[in-house]
């Protein structure tokens, strides 16, 4: 509990900020004013985060040594992607320090985020609560490449409304220069904005729910009905994942159901209130498509999750506004407000998510930091995968 509380503090401070917002809307001023605070502070809780999590671990040694050099020399297994590189060369050119460029990639992040809820969503600082109690904080935090790739998809959506094909897939060649993964949004072009019948997008959810409880394999049986060697697709996409997943609690896979089936019921309100939650209702289904089907390989499921996300992120917040009697909204924040707060805590509750803060002056030196996640990570999980 203990290594949750500041993630949880930070987390109220936004959904207090959202609240005071909603309620004193004709004071554009304190709005303006309290929003700008709230992204200030996000800003600064994250781009001053000192080594937390785990692929600190990776993106510091590697920007310790990578030089100008390794451009003339690249290699994607060294290197990663070519744009991501270009990136931690330039940050490590104006100031060598690992801080510094954690740092700047979290206000592009931050820049890239807010402008897309300004867009979109109902309030930046509620969408921004809701944005780290739904992955938020692997996001920002362990998912360095991932997300700014991501965020400049994000906000490469307006050019799908306006079909500007050309302008999309320039967004969506950059995020995958930073990104392999991003590869994915490329045919979302034609996808994220048709419109699905409601029946369809329910139809999808009900089996989705059966095939991940059912424990079906079904990449593995489709690879199997093509003549691929399952053994040989389960080792190389396994090799990819590390932690295991759908070790995701019963709680989080009935929040995701009871919010896709809230979808389902204002599937048409959803889409009165505002033209783009099209999307948003596609992308969702995408998520939940995409990351049960493959539920045998976790780190596939989970990326393919993460990478549709943002429809939650959006799409809540809408769900409130749909409520009209006052008993039915107050039981779904009621609602809401447990799955912000259960999320925050189970995603935050390991030692080696311990905040620390640079500015704050309370950051470990990378040594004692190393020496703990050493401890209290690798060592746990040697243990567990003894136990297999």
């Amino acid at each position: 509990m203990i290594y949750s509380i500041p993630y949880l503090i930070f987390f109220i401070f936004l959904l207090v900020l959202a609240v005071i917002v909603s309620e004193k809307k004709e004071d554009e001023a304190l709005c303006r004013n309290l929003t700008n605070l709230g992204i200030a502070v996000f800003l600064v809780f994250f781009g001053c985060r000192g080594y937390i999590w785990h692929d600190w671990t990776l993106y510091a040694v590697v920007f310790d040594k990578i030089s100008w050099s390794d451009l003339y020399m690249y290699d994607y297994f060294k290197h990663s992607e070519p744009l991501w590189l270009i990136y931690e060369l330039t940050c490590k050119t104006l100031f060598d320090d690992y801080y510094f460029m954690a740092f700047v990639h979290t206000a592009i992040n931050t820049a890239l985020l807010v402008r897309f809820f300004s867009k979109y969503s109902i309030s930046v600082l509620f969408a921004l609560a809701t944005y780290v109690a739904f992955n938020g904080f692997e996001i920002s935090i362990n998912l360095m490449r991932n997300s700014m790739a991501m965020f400049i998809f994000l906000n490469a959506i307006p050019y799908i409304e306006e079909k500007r094909i050309g302008r999309y897939l320039l967004l969506c060649a950059i995020a995958t220069g930073i990104h392999f993964s991003s590869i994915v949004y490329i045919p979302m072009y034609f996808i994220l904005n048709r419109n699905i019948n409601k029946w369809v997008f329910l139809a999808a959810v009900l089996v989705s729910n059966a095939v991940l409880f059912s424990n079906v394999a079904i990449v593995l049986k489709l690879a199997e009905a093509m003549g691929i060697d399952n053994e040989i697709l389960a080792a190389k996409i396994e090799a990819y994942s590390d932690f295991g997943m759908f070790g995701v609690s019963r709680f989080m896979l009935l929040q995701r159901f009871i919010i896709t089936m809230m979808v389902f019921f204002y599937y048409d309100k959803l889409k009165e209130m505002s033209p783009h939650n099209r999307i948003f209702i596609n992308a969702l289904l995408i998520y939940i498509v995409g990351s049960y089907l493959t539920s045998e390989f976790s780190e596939m499921s989970k990326r393919i999750g993460i990478l549709f996300s943002f429809s939650f992120w959006i799409l809540c917040g809408y769900l409130i506004k749909c409520c009209y009697y006052v008993n039915n909204r107050r039981l779904f924040i009621s609602f809401m407000s447990f799955v912000f707060l259960f999320n925050t805590y189970t995603s935050t509750a390991e030692k080696v998510m311990e905040y620390q803060n640079w500015l704050l002056g309370t950051a470990d030196s990378y040594e004692v930091r190393m020496n703990s996640f050493n401890k209290n990570f690798i060592e746990i999980k040697q243990i567990n995968s003894n136990k297999k």
